[in-house]
């Protein structure tokens, strides 16, 4: 995918993009969620986890996790 080297998450490798939401401080979720909302790629990557079925990690603002009731900037 050519677009997600443009991702601002790809400069932020060190956050917690994989981990289980359960295990992911409240601090690190809005830093999370302050990437997100400033993605230069972010339709793109909803469509890409959309067309993807993924269902783990903070992916266009979402935790993707089935069980996970985080949202991390809204609606994708």
């Amino acid at each position: 995918m050519t677009w997600m080297h443009r991702a601002a998450c790809a400069d932020r490798p060190s956050l917690a993009w994989l981990d289980d939401s359960t295990q992911v401080p409240a601090v690190v979720v809005d830093e999370m969620r302050l990437v997100c909302a400033s993605c230069p790629v972010h339709v793109q990557c909803s469509r890409f986890v959309d067309e993807q079925d993924i269902t783990g990690g903070f992916w266009a603002g979402l935790d993707r996790s089935k069980d996970s009731a985080i949202e991390l900037g809204g609606a994708a």
